[in-house]
């Protein structure tokens, strides 16, 4: 009996629906960088061109428009995310909602003959004038590939369904909570 309930509960949460996405009330731009780092590289590392264009749909769907803004090559002597956005604020051009995505992928070993990595997110998103009032979260996707020769971006490549939609929540939060970017 309590295995025939719990099909049925499960079966019932296959069907649940997400709701549709929180929208800005007008088309607004977002001023996006996005850095991918390793241990032995912890900035520049090549992005997936897919990453954009997936990015763009989940900011689409919001009525947001991609403005990607590219970290200079000494970026990373900006140490501290609020430093990064602070210096976000200041070298878009005139998109009010800034998004910093801090990507960094750590390859940790085999596991049954699979290459094991780590990509951590660090995700924040803030209005340009209150650089220091960002919203933040973290989180990490473990990635199993299965070649030897996978890098940081073939990890980063696999953790994107996941980034993206981390992403569409804290975008749905974010909106849903400030009103107008």
């Amino acid at each position: 009996m309590v295995l025939v309930r719990t099909l049925i509960w499960l079966a019932l949460a296959g069907c649940v629906k997400t709701g549709s996405p929180v929208q800005a009330p007008s088309s607004v731009d977002v001023a996006t960088t996005i850095t991918l780092g390793t241990l032995d590289q912890p900035h520049g590392e090549a992005l997936p061109s897919e990453l954009a264009r997936r990015l763009t749909a989940v900011l689409s769907a919001r009525r947001l428009n991609l403005r990607p803004v590219d970290a200079p090559s000494d970026f990373l002597k900006r140490r501290e995310t609020a430093h990064r956005l602070a210096w976000l604020a200041a070298n878009n051009e005139s998109a009010p909602l800034l998004v910093l995505m801090e990507l960094n992928a750590r390859r940790y070993g085999n596991l049954g003959g699979r290459f094991r990595w780590v990509v951590g997110v660090k995700l924040s998103i803030t209005h340009e004038s209150n650089p220091a009032g960002a919203q933040t979260i973290t989180f990490s996707v473990p990635v199993h590939l299965g070649h030897a020769h996978s890098d940081a971006t073939d990890a980063t490549r696999a953790s994107i369904p996941t980034i993206e939609r981390r992403l569409a929540a804290a975008l749905d939060s974010y909106l849903a909570g400030s009103g107008t970017p």
